[in-house]
């Protein structure tokens, strides 16, 4: 195997870098296992099956580690009890680490081709990049006055009204969504979605009224009910939903999903996926 050498992006030290998970690599496991067919499909490639998600040679293998104490935490404390329906989640700061570890990653990875943005927006991003990386490199006590809002969805959940959109729960608990969000003047934040979670962290501005029980602080316990009472959300959330169905699933792919779900009838009714179609079906009627 050959060694990919170069500078680390958190240390910023020149050794054998790691292929990096963007997204954590635990997430990926549990869709695939939580899936009818144990498969993956991204929204960007639908008609490909995929064992892993997104990867880049990023990181050594000390800050490989770094991460991993924070995610470990998250999945066992935070992420694996939601989707299992647990109301009392306590956190401490691993959880604000990991948030800002993942939108770091997400700003290191997406920023080259980030298009649209002012001169000035493009400064704010990078600005924001360099602060948390100082933060989790604890070189500073906390990650700058940047907010970041964590936002558990499930079957249950209504977005500023009901939602009639076609594949709106299996989007928000099934998927996964990296992206800036950005007027590319005056606003700008990073949008990650993760299977029943939306993690919002706002740059310029550096917070936005209408979240409502979902800042992260470095300690707490996570209070419900949660709402998301800012205007044009739903108009945001809708336009990721059809921007993913742009790539539409071939009828040959279909039919061989069809296929895997006859051959695994028994794991239909157990599977998550199963969950938010029927969620989806039942939003329709």
């Amino acid at each position: 195997m050959t060694n990919h050498i170069g500078e680390c992006a958190l240390c910023k030290e020149n050794k054998i870098l790691k292929d990096s998970h963007i997204i954590p690599k635990f997430v990926g496991k549990w869709l695939k296992r939580t899936s009818i067919t144990g498969n993956i499909r991204i929204a960007q490639q639908p008609n490909k099956r995929v064992q892993d998600i997104i990867k880049e040679y990023l990181l050594c293998e000390s800050c490989e580690q770094k991460f991993s104490s924070f995610e470990k935490p998250f999945a066992e404390k935070i992420f694996i009890p939601h989707q299992e329906g647990s109301k009392e989640l306590v956190y401490e700061e691993w959880l604000l680490k990991f948030i800002v570890s993942l939108q770091w990653r997400v700003i290191v990875y997406f920023k080259n081709t980030a298009t649209g943005m002012s001169s000035q927006l493009h400064y704010d991003l990078e600005e924001a990049q360099e602060v948390f990386r100082l933060y989790l490199n604890d070189k500073i006590d906390d990650a700058g006055s940047y907010s970041h809002h964590l936002y558990l969805v499930d079957t249950n959940t209504k977005i500023n009204g009901n939602y009639d959109i076609d594949g709106f729960y299996t989007y928000l608990l099934r998927s996964i969504d990296p992206t800036f969000i950005t007027n590319g003047e005056s606003t700008l934040s990073i949008f990650t979605k993760l299977p029943g979670i939306i993690i919002h962290s706002h740059i310029t501005p550096r917070n936005m009224d209408g979240w409502v029980n979902t800042l992260v602080q470095k300690q707490g316990k996570i209070q419900f009910p949660q709402y998301n009472n800012i205007s044009g959300y739903d108009g945001l959330i809708e336009s990721r939903i059809e921007l993913s169905h742009e790539n539409e699933i071939s009828t040959v792919q279909r039919d061989k999903i069809n296929e895997n779900i006859q051959k695994n009838i028994e794991k239909l009714e157990k599977s998550k996926s199963y969950e938010a179609a029927l969620a989806d079906f039942n939003n329709r009627k």
